[in-house]
C-alpha cells in the first residue's frame, strides 16, 4: 500500500519570534546581553565559539557605556 510520510519542522528563528510576540517585548525592555544571547541562540555556531564571544561582547558593551580607554 503506498504511503506518504511528511515531516514538519518549525524553524527555530520563527519559533523564537513567535515567543517574542507572545511576550510583547520591545528592544527597550531588553538589555544588550539579552539581545546578544537571543541572537547567538539563532546561530549554528559551536558552543566553544559562543563561549569565546561572550566576554568580548561584554567588554565591548562596557567600553561603549563607560567610554573606551584612551591609548
Amino acid at each position: 500500500m503506498p504511503v506518504d510520510v511528511l515531516l514538519l519542522r518549525r524553524n527555530r528563528e520563527q519559533h523564537l519570534q513567535a515567543i517574542a510576540r507572545e511576550k510583547k517585548e520591545t528592544l527597550d525592555e531588553l538589555s544588550p546581553q539579552d539581545v546578544f544571547e537571543r541572537k547567538l541562540a539563532l546561530t549554528d555556531m559551536a558552543q566553544e565559539q559562543q563561549a569565546r564571544l561572550r566576554p568580548l561582547f561584554d567588554e565591548m558593551v562596557r567600553d561603549v557605556t563607560e567610554g573606551a580607554p584612551q591609548a
